[in-house]
């Protein structure tokens, strides 16, 4: 839990997803984040807010790669859900 009260929402959700990134990856020790984007409000998820971010790790096979996620968190900045990108921009796309 993040509790420097004087932290931006945009902190503590950068800071939030540092300390998931070790259980979400396949070699945590491999993470390396790059580039955090702006903090939004969410409202097609139900959570609070969403954050993407680009970062470097070890993937399956051992190899290094860059990828990109979408984090979604809740009032409170922990992470309830994670998607690619092509998965939120499926999210986002207008329903015909």
């Amino acid at each position: 839990m993040f509790s420097c009260t004087g932290a931006t929402p945009q902190e503590k959700a950068e800071h939030s997803v540092e300390m998931y990134m070790p259980s979400y990856l396949d070699f945590p020790k491999s993470y390396e984040g790059i580039e955090f984007e702006k903090l939004e409000k969410d409202s097609l998820t139900g959570n609070a807010w969403h954050i993407s971010h680009m970062y470097r790790s070890k993937n399956k096979k051992g190899e290094i790669a860059v990828a990109q996620r979408v984090f979604f968190l809740d009032t409170l900045f922990q992470v309830k859900k994670v998607m690619t990108l092509k998965e939120y921009s499926d999210l986002i796309a207008p329903k015909e």
